[in-house]
């Protein structure tokens, strides 16, 4: 997971995504549908995430906040693994806030 854009894939039918950019942040972003708005909200994990794993199942866990036009504010905790580089396996969020 060093360097570069790593993308992967879709879990759930949330339409959830996760890349890790060449700054080093994550960004958890979710394809939202509604009666009143359809979009892309994009979750911007800071620094304070960390890494476990032995390369093949990689745990990840810190702290986030959302920001979006059409969207409420929310923060919390988001947790989840992965197995491979194209599945994410577990995806759930804990302790979230919503503004």
């Amino acid at each position: 997971m060093a360097g570069g854009v790593l993308a992967v894939g879709s879990t759930d039918d949330c339409g959830v995504s996760m890349y890790r950019f060449t700054d080093g942040l994550y960004r958890y972003e979710t394809f939202l549908s509604d009666t009143h708005h359809a979009g892309r909200k994009a979750i911007c994990l800071g620094h304070s995430v960390s890494l476990s794993g032995d390369g093949a199942r990689i745990a990840v866990t810190g702290t986030f906040s959302t920001a979006g036009f059409y969207y409420p504010q929310i923060s919390g905790l988001l947790a989840f693994e992965h197995e491979s580089d194209t599945e994410w396996k577990k995806i759930f969020l804990a302790g979230g806030t919503v503004y």
